[in-house]
């Protein structure tokens, strides 16, 4: 087995596999939740686009299929460009439809007051909300800054490993780790129209709970 029918295998196993996990959760939650809420669900917005890759992956395999043995190898070639292609400019919305299935928004038919979806750029997932106060979206390595030191004037590196959320004092935190030297801090955060600010925490209460929410979600 070659390149291209390893990779249309494999993708189509995963992806139509990807598919109906989206397809069954809409069809449990929709009869339960507002339309608007609904609509807000990143895999409802975006299941289009698995079914999309999906028929680019059939088209290829037919397209080949169709050529004789002469052509398969360059009919192969110009559609695994395809497809790479596509994937490539979609990689990140792909990535993130895939850790859907593991956050705690997939099924969930409550009316949400958390920014839930909103939360998961940078293939995120929330892994832990109790729909009273508290809710955490955490990322694998996949969420990266360059925050300017302003005691040292130079750009540091750093890995976000996830975003707390208190509803009930209107306060986010976001936790990183430096990438050169491991430091790992906590900031509050906040969202403009300008984009996102960070705030020092000089409240202990905060800090642990920020701390406290993050560790739990691991667990």
């Amino acid at each position: 087995m070659d390149k291209f029918d390893e990779l249309v295998e494999k993708e189509k196993g995963l992806y139509s596999s990807l598919y109906l996990d989206v397809n069954d959760a809409i069809d449990k939650i929709e009869p339960f939740i507002d339309k608007s809420q609904l609509n807000k669900r990143f895999f409802f917005k975006n299941k289009e686009l698995i079914r999309e890759y999906l028929d680019i992956l059939t088209a290829a395999e037919k397209d080949v299929e169709s050529k004789g043995f002469f052509k398969k190898s360059s009919a192969k070639d110009t559609n695994l460009k395809l497809i790479e292609s596509y994937k490539s400019k979609n990689s990140k919305t792909l990535k993130t439809l895939k850790q859907c299935t593991d956050c705690k928004c997939f099924s969930c038919i409550d009316t949400c007051e958390f920014d839930s979806c909103d939360s998961c750029i940078n293939e995120g997932k929330i892994a832990s909300c109790d729909k009273v106060r508290t809710s955490v979206a955490i990322f694998n390595n996949t969420y990266k800054l360059d925050l300017k030191n302003n005691n040292t004037n130079s750009i540091e590196y750093f890995n976000v490993l996830g975003i707390v959320q208190d509803i009930k004092n209107d306060k986010r935190y976001i936790l990183m780790e430096n990438i050169n030297t491991g430091q790992k801090m906590v900031m509050y955060l906040s969202y403009t129209l300008k984009g996102q600010d960070y705030g020092e925490i000089t409240n202990g209460e905060d800090f642990d709970y920020a701390i406290d929410s993050y560790e739990n979600s691991l667990i």
